[in-house]
């Protein structure tokens, strides 16, 4: 399995999720014409495009990537929030397997501050990938996993001294406790997860202002043993690998 990012972070998210004859796109945070660039023009390609929420730092092209003919499967929340429609639009529900070419998806709940926020396990060809994003907790438990794309956005202190700062306002620093996973709860997760499958973590959405990328890649890499990638802002197309 194949994962490049192509955004991770407030200014916009997507993902393309390749296994070799069916690639998935994950999100589309992007406007429609950045999108296209950095997935090499290869848009109309994907056998369809998975939307979590309705943020537009995640889906900002969503009806222009069904006018293109890709087609859109999200919660139903989700699309009407965004007012999506047509023959294109796929309503899929938390904890309902669906196929999808040659994969099977299970979507899953996320706690979030959207309508329905959804993260994915996403299974093909023997391999298993669970993404989630834009959430302040995972409660789903999957054994077996080789590929894991989560949401690591901030540490509790350095959002506090930004607080005190003056760079940060109180409301931003309840939001962020209760939309998207502090580092060390990033840790517990992983430590009461099954890693020994585990090929890649990738570390999503880290914040630019509460957010150490290095640091949180070594003690990512400490406290699991794996391998692990930082998915990075909107100008980069793929994360940097840790080294060691």
């Amino acid at each position: 399995m194949d994962i490049k990012a192509l955004a991770s972070s407030s200014r916009g998210n997507a993902y393309i999720i390749d296994n070799g004859t069916n690639p998935v796109l994950l999100e589309c945070g992007l406007k429609v014409k950045a999108l296209r660039e950095k997935a090499d023009y290869k848009l109309t390609s994907m056998a369809g495009c998975l939307l979590s929420h309705e943020h537009s730092d995640h889906s900002r092209s969503a009806a222009a990537i069904m006018d293109l003919g890709v087609d859109l499967y999200t919660g139903k929340g989700t699309a009407d929030k965004l007012g999506l429609q047509g023959h294109r639009l796929h309503i899929i529900e938390a904890e309902r397997t669906f196929q999808l070419a040659d994969w099977e998806i299970t979507p899953f709940a996320l706690d979030h501050n959207a309508a329905e926020p959804l993260g994915f396990l996403m299974e093909s060809k023997g391999e298993k990938l669970l993404w989630a994003s834009d959430t302040c907790r995972v409660n789903y438990n999957v054994e077996g996993l080789n590929y894991i794309m989560l949401d690591a956005n901030y540490r509790r202190q350095y959002a506090w001294d930004n607080y005190q700062q003056g760079n940060l306002n109180g409301y931003l620093v309840r939001l962020l406790k209760d939309t998207h996973m502090e580092i060390e709860d990033v840790k517990r997760y992983f430590q009461r997860t099954d890693l020994s499958a585990v090929k890649e973590i990738w570390l999503l959405h880290l914040s630019e202002k509460n957010a150490d990328p290095e640091e949180f890649k070594r003690e990512i890499q400490l406290v699991t043993g794996k391998q692990v990638i930082l998915a990075e802002a909107p100008d980069t197309c793929r994360g940097k690998e840790a080294v060691g």
